[in-house]
């Protein structure tokens, strides 16, 4: 049995990279930004940075910033800052919304991998390309 794109929406995502372009205003544009998981040493604690996106079954569009402490001993502190929406699909289509102002969206998925590219409202389109966590 096929699974559909908007099935295929549902689940994690780890942002790899982000791009923003077209903006009304260049100064705005970031060319292509790695932001990947990333990890430093700081005292007798490894912190790791990564930001997610992530799509559920109750239309729910949730975007974090997720940053992992773990000691010497293996003993691990998780911080989400999340910043939650909601979505509306459609084949390839989406609007993504935020107390009650939405943008529009469009979205490649596979198994593994997702590409979504938001319009944002001051003219700037955002293209985040980003592997699956789970589904």
């Amino acid at each position: 049995m096929d699974i559909s794109a908007e099935q295929l929406l549902i689940g994690t995502f780890e942002v790899q990279t982000i791009e923003i372009s077209n903006c009304n205003d260049e100064a705005n544009e970031l060319g292509i930004r790695d932001v990947s998981e990333k990890c430093e040493q700081q005292g007798r604690y490894v912190f790791c940075t990564s930001k997610t996106i992530q799509f559920t079954t109750q239309f729910e569009y949730i975007e974090s910033q997720i940053t992992k402490g773990i000691d010497n001993i293996g003993t691990a502190n998780r911080i989400a800052e999340s910043k939650s929406g909601y979505y509306i699909s459609t084949i390839s289509d989406l609007k993504i919304c935020f107390d009650g102002i939405c943008e529009e969206a469009s979205y490649q998925v596979d198994e593994k991998y997702l590409v979504l590219i938001i319009k944002k409202l001051n003219g700037c389109q955002e293209m985040y390309r980003a592997v699956r966590l789970n589904h």
